[in-house]
């Protein structure tokens, strides 16, 4: 649960964290250069430090909590279940695209 007094960065600077690859590629379009260097070297190296942080936090679904793990297997399979009702009941528009590819 996303807790404003205990997080480590906003959800933007995490998009895009994980747009310039957690600080490897600080290229255009995800990240302007007109902040100059210095700038995208600062945020490179946070974007390195919070990629070191996530990988050492637990996982959702993957701890020996198994009220976690069984709400994190029933939250993916309903996101699979839309996602497969969806493809197989298209909404008409979506239908269309999907007869012209």
């Amino acid at each position: 649960m996303f807790d404003e007094r205990s997080a480590r960065c906003s959800l933007p600077q995490m998009l895009l964290a994980l747009q310039c690859n957690w600080g490897q590629n600080m290229a255009a379009p995800f990240y302007t250069t007109l902040e100059g260097e210095l700038r995208r070297e600062q945020d490179a190296k946070f974007y390195q430090q919070l990629r070191q942080y996530a990988l050492k936090v637990p996982k959702f679904g993957v701890s020996d909590n198994e009220k976690l793990n069984a709400f994190a297997q029933q939250l993916v399979g309903r996101c699979v279940s839309i996602i497969h009702d969806n493809f197989k009941n298209p909404i008409p528009e979506i239908a269309q695209a999907y007869e012209q590819l």
